[in-house]
């Protein structure tokens, strides 16, 4: 009975160690190699290859710039409307930036990249990862970048896509088929 006892804890032991070795717990040592990672990897990139292929609908706006904050913004729609992947592009007189989300096939946030080049620091890079349930799973930031994301739903990240693209607003927009330089300055 006593081995019994022992041979109990013993085995849901290895059966959890066991379970916990199907899927690691993402680190500094695991992170690029990591499944979760890889499958976030897998839809940025399909949804690249279906852009370059012309398989999505790339819809653009374009705002004068009033005050800092995101000027132009694009949209990659699959034929039935679902955005895959939404760029914007901001800033103020002494920084720009650029940040690229991308959706999975059920519209929910995946990954975010975003670039910022800053007169007074330098360039800077962050890449967030979410899984399937909106959870932010792992973040990577260059050595000068500002804090990680501890609440992503706070960062002013566009978690719903079609709302924030319809309502996007700075400035004045430009109307198709006049540019930036010579419509801004007329409406100064």
């Amino acid at each position: 009975m006593k081995k019994l006892a022992l041979l109990v804890p013993f085995t849901l032991m290895l059966c959890s160690a066991a379970f916990a070795s199907e899927s690691p717990i993402i680190t500094k040592a695991n992170w690029k190699q990591h499944a979760e990672i890889k499958e976030i990897r897998k839809i940025v990139e399909q949804i690249e290859v279906d852009i370059r292929r012309e398989r999505l609908v790339l819809t653009a706006r374009h705002f004068c710039y009033a005050e800092p904050g995101w000027t132009d913004h694009e949209v990659a729609r699959t034929n039935e409307g679902k955005i895959l992947r939404y760029a914007r592009v901001g800033g103020s007189d002494d920084s720009l930036v650029t940040q690229t989300s991308y959706y999975d096939s059920s519209g929910r946030l995946r990954f975010v990249y975003q670039k910022t080049g800053h007169v007074a620091v330098g360039k800077m890079e962050k890449r967030l990862y979410f899984d399937e349930t909106g959870q932010l799973i792992w973040q990577t930031a260059s050595e000068r970048s500002w804090d990680y994301v501890s609440e992503p739903e706070k960062a002013g990240l566009p978690f719903n896509p079609d709302k924030d693209f319809k309502e996007a607003k700075n400035g004045e927009e430009i109307p198709k088929g006049k540019s930036e330089k010579s419509y801004c300055r007329l409406t100064k």
